[in-house]
């Protein structure tokens, strides 16, 4: 289950297929890939069932369209965008993780429904975002490393794609992000928090918590972010509730 076998130039035949499974007898094949081994002819010994083979082996959920590995001559047998193995698994009981160590089930295809890919790996779409966090399942997997399956990796009650916003890191259910300081300074309240670079900043306060809107205090729109410990002064004299906010600089 959930196998690829491929370019292995066994010889035609039957004994083709055994040989690379190494099992004698009745095989079943579901949810994988068996393409360009030199095998052509199954039998009836080998079931096959949500697979992708050539020729047409009977059985149900098979394809025969080429899996469209993304190079087969550098033996990288992940499937590429478009291979029509994506989403086209059944939900069986199978790996959690594929062999890059990817979750299953992505919305690989971006048809907004999850499902597995045929093989032993998961397509992870550069537009698709499985969980809703607001990170592509790409990104998630190839640059922050975060479970493209849960929008809280690291299990903080904040997104994945919030965090990378907050420039906190995903994976630390430490790091996050909040008013770290609060102080006086000349009479005037003070706040301050970690900031980060290509980040702004907006504060805004009220005497007592309200549903309503908080206005944004005086000089506290805008505030370009910087490493390190960034703070706010209050021109208005008295405590209150402070918020904090951030967003990506355009």
């Amino acid at each position: 289950m959930h196998c690829t076998l491929t370019d292995n130039g066994a010889g035609s035949g039957i004994d083709g297929i055994h040989g690379f499974l190494g099992t004698p007898g009745s095989i079943s094949v579901a949810n994988s890939v068996c393409y360009d081994n030199g095998t052509t002819n199954y039998g009836g010994s080998v079931q096959f069932s949500d697979s992708c083979t050539t020729p047409d082996p009977g059985g149900s959920g098979n394809i025969t369209g080429d899996p469209l590995f993304v190079s087969p001559a550098a033996a990288n047998y992940r499937l590429d965008d478009g291979s029509p193995c994506i989403d086209d698994a059944m939900h069986l009981i199978a790996p959690e993780r594929d062999l890059d160590g990817i979750m299953r089930a992505l919305d690989g295809d971006n048809s907004g429904t999850a499902a597995p890919d045929m093989g032993a790996y998961e397509f992870a779409s550069a537009v698709a975002d499985t969980d809703s966090d607001g990170l592509t399942d790409a990104d998630e997997v190839g640059t922050h490393h975060t479970d493209p399956t849960d929008d809280d990796t690291d299990g903080d009650s904040a997104r994945d794609g919030g965090e990378i916003i907050a420039a906190t890191d995903p994976l630390d259910p430490f790091d996050v992000f909040m008013i770290n300081h609060v102080g006086r300074a000349g009479g005037l309240p003070i706040v301050g928090w970690n900031g980060a670079t290509s980040r702004i900043y907006t504060v805004t306060w009220v005497p007592a918590v309200t549903n309503a809107p908080w206005p944004i205090l005086p000089a506290g729109e805008k505030l370009f972010g910087h490493e390190g410990t960034m703070r706010f002064t209050n021109p208005i004299p008295t405590y209150g509730f402070f918020r904090l906010q951030v967003k990506m600089a355009e």
